[in-house]
């Protein structure tokens, strides 16, 4: 991945790829990584009405199920070899896009597991 790239672009991919999981029940968690605490962020979780947590400590325990959707998106990404912003781009929206559904409701229903997983070991490392 070009080095350049290494920055969150957050808020692009909440207007153009947020997908439609979240009710009006539903919380977003994010840490104080610069892009999700930037204001551009910020504008579009409110625009969207989206409730979130902001001061989610950055070394908990991974149980955002985003983590495990970045990294499935990350592998499918590398796999096609994009050379340039643009390439990037267009193979990261590709493989966003065909992110299934199933996957997401799945790792959805694994929350409950990953909370019980935690408490149970009293915070330390999981497989999570």
């Amino acid at each position: 991945m070009p080095t350049n790239l290494k920055f969150c672009h957050l808020s692009r991919l909440l207007h153009e790829g947020l997908r439609d999981i979240y009710s009006s029940d539903s919380i977003l968690m994010h840490n104080g990584a610069p892009c999700h605490s930037s204001l551009s962020t910020q504008l579009c979780l409110e625009k969207k009405k989206i409730c979130y947590i902001c001061d989610w400590l950055p070394q908990s325990p991974d149980l955002n199920i985003i983590e495990n959707i970045w990294s499935l998106l990350k592998r499918n990404v590398v796999k096609r070899f994009p050379g340039t912003i643009e390439e990037f781009w267009k193979v990261a929206k590709k493989e966003w896009h065909q992110i299934e559904d199933a996957y997401i409701r799945n790792l959805y229903a694994s929350i409950s597991r990953r909370l019980d997983a935690v408490i149970k070991i009293k915070g330390s490392n999981s497989k999570y």
